[in-house]
């Protein structure tokens, strides 16, 4: 009997063998989206989302206000899972990271632990923003290092997939934090471009 139990205990908390894990991982963007994580499920109905934060089904690694080094320290807390999305960046500059290469290679080497470990990953561009123009310039920058030093994930252009000027304040109306229709604008990018 208690065999009987422990088996239906199992099957009921299980995740199902077709389901695929994904951990989307980064900062307070990554945290707030839910609303993207819903939307992507359109494409995927596959996808059970998995993570150290956050409620089902939209668990999650997000936390407000890391930087890259902040994800690396806190790499073992991200559950494996099947797919990884990463979107880190933004926060480097006002945690001291003053260098905008030292930021790509900071996010190859959280794509390249997360593969290590059989995960494939998606890095996501760091986003516009409209608050500081100094800051949206800086991650432009941090883009054209991604370009070249990721090389342990595939690298989705999220930069561009938002638009720009009234546009883009009216999908990211803080300035960075997109709003639902902003996290839709980027589920309707990146949810074709994963297989």
């Amino acid at each position: 009997m208690k065999k009987l139990i422990f088996a239906v205990l199992m099957l009921a908390f299980s995740v199902p063998v077709e389901a695929t894990t994904v951990c989307t991982v980064g900062n307070s963007i990554t945290a707030h989206g839910d609303q993207l994580r819903a939307t992507m499920l359109n494409y995927h109905p596959s996808w059970v989302y998995v993570g150290s934060r956050g409620v089902a089904p939209y668990r999650h690694d997000g936390v407000a206000g890391d930087s890259t080094i902040d994800v690396i320290n806190r790499l073992g807390q991200v559950p494996y899972c099947d797919f990884a999305l990463v979107l880190i960046g933004t926060n480097d500059f006002h945690n001291g990271i003053f260098n905008q290469d030292t930021t790509a290679r900071n996010i190859e080497t959280i794509a390249a632990a997360l593969s290590a470990r059989g995960t494939r990953v998606w890095v996501l561009k760091v986003l516009k923003r409209w608050d500081d123009l100094n800051l949206n310039t800086w991650n432009k920058g941090i883009n054209a290092y991604i370009d070249l030093r990721v090389t342990s994930a595939t690298v989705l252009d999220t930069w561009n997939a938002l638009p720009t000027g009234w546009e883009l304040i009216a999908l990211m109306p803080d300035g960075l934090h997109p709003n639902n229709a902003g996290y839709d604008v980027l589920a309707h990018y990146i949810g074709p471009r994963i297989p």
